[in-house]
């Protein structure tokens, strides 16, 4: 069973086995070791590091070309549904890069805690800022049809480059929906094993 009820607590240490041993000073601290299994992609080490380059660069990409659309001069860009769709990229873009970073600084083998950041949570936020990308250019192409002298140069630039960077997010959700993981059995042995508690979630 868990010592600790919360389930954020147990989320952070899914996979780690604690005991609480008391220090010389005759205070008490938990002492933690991960004994869960780890996860691994399911292909060579040269392309699990290939497919690091190409996320990371894919990525990098969708936020370049979006965040340049939105300095771009135009009328769709100082439209109110316009900006209130970049806002809430904003908002994911920022989530979402916490778990891009994980993806991408993640070791071989990674602990349930990683795994869950740099695949599940990766996976539903990338697909969110897509999807909030593809809105954003739905709104300009909105604006576009709205107004008279819409179609011009500068908003179609946005209309293609907000698209494009909604598609290029689409296309990191489906690599990583498609890719396979398998666990890695964990060898650690400790000693006075019935002295610790097992933390799942």
């Amino acid at each position: 069973m868990n010592r600790h009820a919360t389930k954020s607590y147990n989320q952070y240490f899914d996979g780690f086995s604690e005991r609480e041993v008391v220090t010389s000073k005759g205070k008490v601290k938990i002492e933690r070791f991960y004994t869960g299994a780890y996860y691994r992609e399911d292909v060579p080490d040269d392309t699990w590091k290939r497919r690091k380059w190409a996320t990371g660069g894919l990525y990098a990409m969708a936020l370049l070309l979006y965040f340049a659309c939105g300095t771009v001069n135009c009328e769709a860009n100082s439209c109110w549904y316009v900006i209130l769709f970049s806002g809430i990229t904003l908002a994911a873009v920022i989530f979402a890069t916490i778990n891009v970073v994980t993806k991408l600084t993640a070791q071989r083998d990674m602990i349930a805690r990683v795994y869950r950041s740099a695949s599940e949570q990766y996976q539903k936020r990338v697909r969110f800022t897509s999807v909030t990308m593809l809105l954003t250019a739905g709104a300009v192409l909105v604006n576009m049809v709205l107004n008279r002298s819409g179609f011009q140069m500068k908003a179609m630039i946005c209309l293609a480059g907000y698209a494009f960077s909604g598609l290029t997010m689409l296309r990191l959700y489906q690599l990583e929906e498609q890719n396979q993981y398998c666990q890695i059995k964990n060898d650690i042995k400790l000693k006075d094993w019935n002295e610790f508690v097992e933390i799942t979630y």
